[in-house]
């Protein structure tokens, strides 16, 4: 089971994700759609959460899956987390919400 951790880095909403202790780059989510640039964030219904929430799922399922699923679980669950805070999720619980939110 794999444990993500997105902490603020400063005051100028620098956003970092960590997998399991390691950076996750945003760069294989934005092979496949370019939100954000800058990369990933959280807190609101914006481009950096739906980068972020493609990046999760790529991590988690099949890409077709992501590629369908992302924007649901981007205002499911990425645009509620605090913007100014941190957050964790295990891939178990991103599983269990794609399980429950089936379309």
């Amino acid at each position: 089971m794999a444990i993500y951790k997105g902490s603020n880095l400063s005051n100028h909403y620098r956003f970092g994700v960590r997998k399991d202790g390691v950076i996750l780059s945003p760069r294989r989510s934005l092979e496949i759609r370019n939100h954000s640039p800058d990369g990933f964030s959280w807190g609101y219904a914006g481009s950096g959460p739906a980068q972020l929430a493609l990046g999760l799922l790529l991590e988690e399922v099949d890409e077709v899956t992501a590629r369908a699923r992302y924007m649901s679980f981007k205002f499911g669950v990425v645009a509620r987390w605090p913007m100014a805070g941190e957050f964790e999720i295990s891939s178990e619980e991103i599983k269990a919400w794609l399980e429950a939110h089936l379309d």
